[in-house]
């Protein structure tokens, strides 16, 4: 590898640069979705108790 690298240096310079815009592309094209839609499960029981106070 690297002798081909030293015979052929434009054919590496190319090949990073084609890496590197793919690359760009690519990230350009990513959505991300830092706060996604969430829906917390949550659970409310009510009871009575006739003649309690809030207070103890």
């Amino acid at each position: 590898m690297p002798k081909f690298s030293v015979k052929r240096p434009f054919l590496i310079l190319v090949g990073v640069i084609i890496v590197l815009v793919l690359g760009g592309v690519s990230y350009s094209k990513m959505t991300t979705d830092l706060l996604p839609n969430m829906n917390m499960p949550y659970m409310m029981v009510i009871t009575t108790y006739v003649g309690a106070a809030p207070e103890r």
